[in-house]
């Protein structure tokens, strides 16, 4: 799967949540505590996919074939 990946497994992983922390700082209707805990939950959704599925996880799937 990562030789498939658009480029580096550890780099497109990092620009995934980067993207993501781009898309909420965009929503100006949301005070930085509320980003702050959307980004939270989000990443808490992320760690029990990761324990739940591994490598399978769909995060991780989304974060190596990501477009930059």
């Amino acid at each position: 799967m990562a030789e498939n990946a658009a480029y580096p497994p550890q780099e497109a992983f990092v620009d995934f949540f980067d993207e993501r922390r781009n898309e909420l700082n965009t929503h100006g209707d949301l005070s930085p505590k509320q980003k702050d805990l959307t980004e939270l939950k989000f990443l808490d959704q992320v760690a029990h996919d990761l324990r739940k599925c591994g490598p399978n996880s769909i995060y991780i799937n989304k974060s190596l074939f990501f477009d930059k």
